[in-house]
């Protein structure tokens, strides 16, 4: 059985189906058109919930490793900024923790 679709982001789609169980024959796509062409025993039950709840919008780029990597040592780098304030906030504030200000 062959069912043509109008305005599915085909990848995404395709993707949504094998999720939910259904493994297609054949996934075609032009333009904005889809054709999905599903075995005889398919469920569909679950492609019209699969139709339903499909958003089209595009998937998010996958960062690259060199995105990843950089995210990380900004990441590295703002913890270490922090660990090594402690010791320059307990040297300013020294002079107060040994010899407090005693309002009287």
């Amino acid at each position: 059985m062959i069912i043509e679709y109008k305005g599915l982001n085909t990848n995404k789609f395709h993707d949504e189906l094998l999720a939910a169980g259904i493994v297609p024959l054949l996934v075609e796509s032009i333009d904005d058109l889809t054709w999905v062409t599903y075995a005889d025993k398919s469920d569909m039950q679950i492609v019209d919930a699969v139709v339903a709840s499909h958003n089209p919008a595009p998937l998010a780029p996958v960062p690259t490793q060199t995105e990843i990597l950089q995210a990380e040592i900004i990441n590295l780098k703002t913890r270490l900024a922090k660990i090594e304030a402690v010791p320059l906030v307990k040297t300013a504030l020294n002079p107060i923790i040994i010899d407090p200000i005693i309002i009287k």
